[in-house]
């Protein structure tokens, strides 16, 4: 579940194993000036901690900072932890996000 640290940040943590080893990982969520939400290092967001994530978010300040990023060409979307796309980044990111309207 999400925890606070402080005004406008937020970690969950979540069990990560690697060839047998519990590391565990967490995820950060930060506010950004403009209301929209920056999270480094994503979790599996289950419905419990997707409802707590959008508490913290302004819907339209992360729909414009999402626009924002659409606004580059880009073909490939890697993360910390995940799948890398290697093709159709863009638009993979777009249906993501399709639900902050």
């Amino acid at each position: 579940m999400l925890q606070p640290l402080d005004e406008g940040l937020w970690v969950a943590p979540a069990p990560l194993s690697l060839y047998g080893i519990r590391l565990g990982t967490r995820m950060t969520v930060v506010r950004l000036a403009d209301g929209g939400l920056w999270v480094h290092s994503g979790i599996p967001l289950t419905p419990a901690l997707r409802a707590q994530v959008d508490t913290c978010r302004d819907r339209r300040a992360a729909r414009r900072s999402v626009d924002r990023l659409l606004e580059h060409d880009f073909e490939r979307v890697v993360i910390a932890h995940g799948d890398i796309i290697a093709r159709d980044g863009r638009d993979a990111v777009r249906s993501t996000f399709e639900f902050l309207g």
